[in-house]
């Protein structure tokens, strides 16, 4: 293995602890008033991330799903789908933002990351 793999494998380590000592901690962030209310509720949302053009990803655990949500809280489509392929996720609960509003989604379950594109299409 060159050099250069071993250290993307050092920090998706990295990523995979730091996600699973920040899933058990609670973030703290409270908001006074939201800016919108999806018309289709979540069961469980450990996880938001913004994209620049005001697109909302959010992650429901208790449902083990991702959305892309419009800017005005609108569901767009689910993002990937649930299984143990390479576009696939069984249990996430974690966005983590990469530059371009590019993301990875944590899988609880698989332990490891899906890269989600700008455009939120599964990458691998």
């Amino acid at each position: 293995m060159r050099r250069s793999g071993i250290v993307i494998v050092a920090a998706c380590l990295q990523l995979f602890a730091s996600a699973h000592a920040a899933g058990q901690v609670q973030s703290g962030r409270h908001f006074d008033k939201p800016v919108w209310t999806a018309p289709e509720g979540f069961s469980a949302v450990p996880d938001v991330r913004e994209l620049r053009d005001g697109r909302v990803l959010v992650v429901d655990a208790k449902d083990r799903e991702v959305s892309l949500m419009s800017a005005n809280g609108v569901r767009i489509r689910k993002v990937g789908r649930t299984g143990a392929g390479p576009l696939e996720y069984r249990w996430p609960i974690r966005i983590l933002p990469l530059p371009g509003d590019s993301s990875l989604v944590v899988d609880r379950e698989l332990r490891r990351v899906l890269l989600i594109a700008p455009d939120a299409t599964p990458l691998g």
